[in-house]
């Protein structure tokens, strides 16, 4: 049986994994991407993307699915409402860990914070953090999946479309800011400071 999957992000980054996940499962995967505006382009050649205000407007298509794969899963009253609804239709929640964050964060669990029914860890070393702190979920350690393939397919991806610039610019790297990790000190007031 084909089982079909709905994957939940709400950044840019979540929205460029999914897609990759898209293309490395051999089942059927749609992409919900909450909150975030998704870009002219991907909309251009991608129909199974679609952009949602909030994730009380999965609710009625929950039934369309097997399983529901999270990146985050940062607490609120509508994502508690999703996750209600998911369970009250005995459907399956995977969590995968886009980032080493156990590890890097002495032990803090700060963006899956919601129960789940699987979780695919970024690591050995993750995948043995959470068993330690037994979360009530079975793990798997399948390696990170965001590595050299993924690099490959996001270049080959921004090729293909056009959407690469030959521009020179200067990298900035942001941590998770309080939306999306509830202990972030981080706030897009401090992010337009450092820009400019």
């Amino acid at each position: 049986m084909n089982e079909k999957m709905l994957v939940i992000c709400q950044s840019q980054h979540q929205l460029e994994k999914a897609i990759y996940i898209q293309k490395i499962l051999p089942s059927s995967v749609d992409v919900a991407c909450i909150g975030h505006e998704i870009d002219d382009q991907f909309k251009k050649f991608f129909a199974n993307v679609q952009a949602y205000k909030s994730h009380q407007q999965l609710i009625p298509i929950i039934h369309r699915y097997d399983k529901f794969i999270f990146f985050s899963m940062v607490p609120s009253r509508k994502l508690l409402e999703l996750i209600g609804r998911i369970r009250v239709a005995r459907k399956m929640i995977i969590a995968i860990q886009e980032t080493h964050q156990i590890s890097m964060n002495l032990g803090v669990i700060n963006n899956l914070i919601f129960s789940v029914d699987i979780i695919f860890a970024a690591s050995d070393l993750e995948k043995k953090f959470l068993d330690q702190m037994q979360v009530g979920a079975e793990i798997y350690s399948i390696g990170w999946l965001f590595q050299n393939r993924y690099k490959e397919f996001l270049s080959s991806f921004y090729k293909d479309f056009n959407l690469v610039q030959e521009n020179e610019y200067a990298l900035i790297i942001f941590s998770a800011p309080i939306n999306i990790t509830a202990s972030s000190d981080e706030s897009f007031q401090a992010r337009k400071n450092i820009l400019k």
